[in-house]
């Protein structure tokens, strides 16, 4: 059985998976998520640094952990990587990118 879980869809089009959200009194309310996929297996992921939104800019959802989400997400972020000139293809069609580059993101 999946785990639900939030997502936070940016105006640019990104999706994060939510970490926490912060409802100060008399501040605006604020949205953590952790950083772009950067490795999965199965639903099990690993994370670039995380990332805080104010809540007004952002969109809120429900959804399901699932290892088509989790690829989707690693897809966005080797578009970003490609976008930005680091990710790299080894001999063997491996994938690695530069130093550096996830705090790029």
């Amino acid at each position: 059985m999946a785990k639900t879980i939030q997502l936070c869809l940016t105006e640019s089009g990104d999706i994060y998976i939510v970490r926490n959200m912060g409802f100060p009194k008399g501040r605006p309310a604020w949205v953590r998520v952790w950083g772009d996929v950067v490795g999965y297996k199965g639903t099990k992921s690993t994370h670039a640094p995380s990332k805080t939104f104010m809540k007004d800019d952002v969109i809120i959802e429900d959804a399901e952990t699932t290892p088509e989400l989790l690829r989707d997400l690693f897809a966005q972020t080797k578009r970003k990587l490609r976008a930005n000139g680091d990710l790299r293809v080894g001999p063997r069609g491996g994938l690695s990118y530069t130093e550096g580059a996830l705090e790029r993101l």
